[in-house]
């Protein structure tokens, strides 16, 4: 969150990519659709990742839907 108030979008990411691949925890989802980064793609993969992994879970499916809506790709 305080990455994100200071405009620090892209380690932002990176941060909630790696805390996601060590262990899933809805908290990191919270933040993802007010990023504004230059590789949305790279979180879209650990997000469809993590629905493979952890399964069927709301806030997860919702958190990548906004994501590909946000960067024109819902299909």
């Amino acid at each position: 969150e305080h990455l994100i108030e200071c405009d620090d979008h892209d380690t932002a990411q990176q941060i909630i990519i790696d805390g996601l691949k060590r262990q899933y925890d809805d908290r990191l989802l919270l933040p993802i659709p007010r990023l504004k980064t230059n590789n949305p793609e790279q979180l879209e993969k650990v997000l469809r990742q993590q629905i493979k992994n952890v399964g069927d879970r709301p806030l997860l499916w919702s958190t990548l839907g906004q994501s590909l809506m946000k960067h024109g790709e819902w299909q």
